[in-house]
């Protein structure tokens, strides 16, 4: 079976070469399955999303054509840890990933939330509570969620086993509107785009707190993406920051962008050297 997984990702990537008009070069986004409003999948399979509309930006501008494929988020940090994509968004720094990845941004600020069903652990206010929730709680597999979540979710035997590793995002939602997981942890924006765009489905789910304010970047894969592309990638990234084009795409969704706190955080860029 993973041997015919591997042909049909192989396959999958390949295919994107193929069909794809090339410019001076071709990358290749890879994304999970949909993750509104960051990643959306339209009928005929095209993409678009707050952070594809972003990524196809900077990759526009650094003179090259961005291709998505859709993969598991565990399978797709394996495929940029090979080389075989090129980037990935919303993604967070840490030290196992700064071994095969590159950062360039922040292009978001992340902030985690809990949601759960209205009826269910009225007494879990934040995070060190959490060990008082009753039901089954959805993570996706290969999410990195930072050292607060560490400290009071995967150190905490009580609270540890109450998670439920799911392969993708909007196979977690899914279980969430049917009743398969009680709760789960999604970024604010969103969950709150999600609540606020299905309310007949959402009516029994609330945020019931937020925590860990985190910036996100593009992992950019070290192993194929070469340095003369990188420059090009950094000018097209500072390009985009002081034309504040990023509030345009925030805009199309009808979403608010806080610039302020973007501008909070010290801008990354690609290492040259």
């Amino acid at each position: 079976m993973f041997y015919f997984i591997k042909i049909k990702v192989f396959l999958a990537i390949s295919l994107l070469f193929i069909s794809t008009p090339l410019l001076s070069c071709t990358l290749v986004l890879a994304v999970s399955d949909d993750f509104p409003p960051y990643h959306m999948r339209h009928a005929d399979n095209t993409w678009s999303g707050v952070s594809i509309d972003i990524a196809r930006l900077l990759v526009t501008k650094a003179g090259c054509e961005l291709a998505v494929l859709d993969v598991p988020w565990i399978r797709a940090i394996k495929l940029l840890k090979e080389g075989k994509v090129h980037i990935l968004t919303n993604y967070t720094k840490n030290a196992q990933r700064s071994q095969f990845s590159l950062f360039l941004g922040p292009h978001h600020i992340e902030q985690l939330s809990f949601i759960a069903k209205k009826s269910m652990g009225l007494d879990v206010r934040n995070i060190s509570e959490l060990h008082l929730f009753k039901g089954s709680i959805g993570i996706t597999r290969g999410n990195f969620f930072g050292n607060e979540f560490n400290k009071y979710v995967l150190e905490k035997p009580n609270v540890q086993s109450k998670m439920v590793e799911i392969r993708s995002n909007n196979d977690r939602y899914l279980m969430l509107i049917q009743g398969r997981i009680n709760a789960m942890f999604d970024d604010r924006l969103s969950a709150e785009y999600l609540l606020n765009k299905h309310q007949g489905k959402n009516q029994n789910f609330d945020i019931r707190f937020s925590f860990n304010i985190n910036p996100v970047y593009f992992g950019i894969s070290k192993k194929t993406v070469s340095k003369p592309l990188r420059k090009k990638l950094n000018n097209a990234w500072l390009d985009i920051l002081e034309l504040n084009l990023i509030a345009d795409i925030y805009q199309k969704y009808d979403l608010e962008f806080d610039k302020h706190q973007l501008d909070s955080y010290k801008v990354k860029l690609l290492d040259l050297r």
